[in-house]
């Protein structure tokens, strides 16, 4: 049986070390790095990071499993020259459907969450597609700042993005995506709350948790909550915390 996880990394790498993030073949994309940002949590289980998807100044979209009260949940990005900057998050609020036990109970989860910065944010504000259906076999890409090598926290903490196709099972709720040629290709840790993108580079899911074969919890299957259907919760939200 395929392993699985929910992909908010066990350990913040903000070092300067060479990394790929998503498992496989995948490379930059500064489109999409200007619409996304690291996620800092911190519990009494340790720390951990996401990505994210900011949205307008203020106002970031991750994934509910992501964040903590808002004294514990920063925002984390380092600029062209390398230079990291760390910003305060003043109000975390998730989707009232998110289930932190449904991995376990199997219960249905709209694993999704807004967060207001402290200070604007100078990204570019992503795109949410208002399709609410996938087709069969359609090329997405995917996003975020988790690992390359599942398992190995200094191979994350740099933003690299793959491309995927849509597979079954076909929801309303939400997305599967895998490299559609059998290769180890997907979303790792850390790599929760970031962007699958269509085809326009609209934001079409947010990435939430990953299978691979055997052992293995990276590389094989990337499930994403898709927004469209969530749009009317997000938008509200939004327009409360701007």
């Amino acid at each position: 049986m395929a392993g699985s996880l929910s992909l908010c990394a066990l350990m913040v790498v903000l070092s300067g070390a060479p990394a790929r993030a998503i498992v496989g073949d995948s490379a930059p994309d500064a489109a999409l790095e200007a619409q996304s940002v690291m996620v800092l949590k911190r519990s009494h289980k340790g720390s951990g990071f996401c990505t994210g998807l900011v949205l307008s100044p203020r106002v970031v979209l991750t994934s509910a499993h992501c964040v903590a009260k808002p004294i514990d949940t920063r925002l984390h990005w380092r600029n062209a020259q390398g230079e990291a900057a760390l910003i305060d998050v003043e109000r975390v609020v998730t989707h009232p459907q998110f289930r932190a036990q449904a991995p376990k109970t199997r219960e249905r989860s709209i694993d999704l969450a807004l967060v207001r910065s402290t200070k604007p944010l100078p990204f570019t504000p992503a795109r949410l597609s208002s399709r609410d259906a996938l087709s069969l076999g359609e090329g997405v890409r995917i996003g975020g700042f988790g690992l390359t090598r599942e398992g190995v926290g200094p191979s994350g903490g740099r933003f690299r993005a793959a491309d995927l196709v849509v597979r079954a099972p076909l929801s309303r709720v939400l997305g599967w995506a895998e490299s559609g040629e059998g290769k180890p290709l997907g979303a790792c840790t850390g790599d929760s709350g970031g962007g699958m993108f269509d085809a326009s580079g609209e934001v079409i899911g947010v990435v939430a948790w990953s299978s691979g074969a055997g052992a293995r919890r990276c590389g094989g299957v990337t499930q994403s909550i898709l927004v469209a259907p969530q749009r009317g919760w997000i938008e509200r939200v939004k327009a409360e915390l701007e």
